[in-house]
């Protein structure tokens, strides 16, 4: 058989079989991330809706129905904003290892005592889009 393939650009829409793993994923980004993100698909199994009830600690609004979720996002890209600032003097988004109820993305100990070398990892922010 022969193919040829063109240059240009994909459009259109991917139905892939559920995936708790890649649901985590998706839910916690749409959590993170402010406005509104629709996820289908999604088996909601008993740790699912433990993720779901964890974003809702953080202040993000989730909505079930059905294998869908709707996630109204927090403001967590502000704060990643001003800690690239602040910290690093640069535009654009950072967030280090661990975040808390307060949505803090500023390294671990910047805030309280402690030393957050052993949980820097500032690439958390990697699939998080800027507000």
């Amino acid at each position: 058989m022969r193919v040829t393939i063109k240059k240009g650009t994909a459009h259109g829409t991917v139905a892939a079989p559920p995936s708790k793993s890649m649901a985590h994923r998706l839910l916690i980004c749409a959590g993170l991330c402010r406005g509104k993100s629709v996820i289908r698909g999604v088996e909601c199994s008993q740790d699912v809706l433990a993720t779901l009830d964890c974003l809702r600690a953080i202040g993000a609004k989730c909505e079930l129905a059905g294998d869908t979720v709707t996630v109204y996002g927090t403001d967590f890209a502000e704060s990643g904003k001003r800690t690239a600032q602040q910290y690093y003097g640069a535009p654009g988004f950072v967030s280090h290892h661990n975040t808390d109820l307060w949505r803090h993305s500023t390294p671990v100990g910047a805030h309280m005592h402690g030393c957050g070398v052993f949980a820097f990892w500032p690439m958390s922010s990697g699939c998080v889009p800027p507000g």
